[in-house]
């Protein structure tokens, strides 16, 4: 889907912004639970918003795009048939969006930085507001999120061995947190990335998959 990296330049509005600010929230919340009728529903309430928005027009347009695609490959049968429609009126073309997606094999794919702002407006309410995060996709539905950088290690008298630490966690594919998961704390992202870190949080993802 759409972006290599976050839409250079994009005027993000503060959730305040956002008409019915009740009907945000509630649609944030099922979208989170993978509710692809909710993720059509959020589409539609972004589409409304850049009606009615001169400023973040683009924003509202690039989000819609954005939960309208997580929709169609979440089964949702209205979302699939608009991106059938959109394919073929646009071909050889890639659907703007928000954040990196492979909108060939319909599956995410996200490694990007991004500001919490961003994440937050865009309806993902567990972030920060204010705080910077990174975003991996690795593997069955994880991704890991990093927060600010919180100590460095130079390298040895070689010039070798440096170590950058920060904070780690991951989410599932709605960028949810996963109940059980601790974060890891100062760490490398090889640390947090393989290893018995990475397993604890397949095994507590396919529990809550579970139900």
């Amino acid at each position: 889907m759409g972006q290599t990296f976050l839409q250079a330049n994009l005027k993000t509005p503060y959730p305040r912004f956002h008409l019915d600010q009740n009907e945000f929230i509630r649609l944030s919340e099922k979208c989170a639970k993978g509710d692809a009728q909710a993720m059509g529903e959020m589409a539609d309430y972004f589409l409304r918003m850049e009606k009615l928005s001169k400023i973040f027009k683009d924003f509202y347009s690039l989000a819609s795009n954005f939960w309208r695609y997580r929709a169609a490959i979440n089964g949702n049968k209205e979302a699939e048939k608009w991106i059938d429609t959109w394919k073929r009126e646009h071909p050889g073309e890639r659907l703007p969006s928000i954040l990196a997606e492979n909108y060939v094999t319909l599956e995410d794919r996200y490694n990007c930085p991004v500001w919490g702002g961003l994440l937050y407006a865009l309806g993902f309410t567990e972030f920060d507001q204010h705080a910077e995060y990174y975003l991996y996709t690795l593997c069955q539905g994880l991704v890991l999120v990093s927060g600010k950088l919180i100590e460095y290690n130079g390298p040895d008298s070689d010039g070798f061995g440096a170590e950058w630490l920060y904070d780690y966690w991951y989410v599932d594919e709605n960028l949810t947190k996963i109940p059980g998961l601790e974060t890891l704390k100062k760490a490398t992202f090889s640390e947090a990335s393989y290893g018995e870190y990475r397993e604890r949080a397949l095994q507590l993802l396919k529990k809550k998959q579970s139900g």
